[in-house]
């Protein structure tokens, strides 16, 4: 004989969680929900855990560092380090001032055209080039 819930039940289950979310300061209810699904499909396992590492944004990165050391003139790469990518522009650090200014002036648009050769012109839009 299976047993139903009656409403009195849902409401003191209801009420639990309302004192323990105004307990702890935060509302948990739907992580404990999650927590208590046992069956988990492996792709959404993998999905979401590559989504937390941000395993494609390292991916991307570590694709225009070895683009980077293999393409660009070896003089530039020793005083140079690629940082980030955001929103299309590529942020370079360079070791000293006279470097920054002999590659933002006459390297610039050189190895932009490199880069965008490789990646597409969507994804490096510009560069720029920072002391760091």
């Amino acid at each position: 004989m299976v047993r139903r819930k009656n409403k009195s039940e849902d409401k003191v289950k209801q009420a639990r969680l309302e004192a323990l979310a105004d307990w702890r300061g935060v509302d948990l209810s739907e992580e404990e929900r999650a927590r208590t699904k046992s069956e988990k499909v492996a792709a959404d396992i993998v999905k979401s855990t590559l989504e937390h590492i941000k395993f494609e944004e390292r991916r991307k990165n570590a694709e225009i560092l070895n683009v980077w050391r293999n393409g660009i003139d070896p003089v530039i790469v020793e005083h140079t380090q690629p940082a980030i990518l955001k929103n299309g522009t590529l942020i370079v650090n360079v070791d000293s001032n006279v470097w920054l200014s002999e590659i933002s002036r006459f390297k610039k648009r050189e190895i932009l055209i490199k880069l965008q050769s490789c990646f597409g012109k969507e994804v490096i839009k510009n560069i720029k080039f920072r002391l760091g």
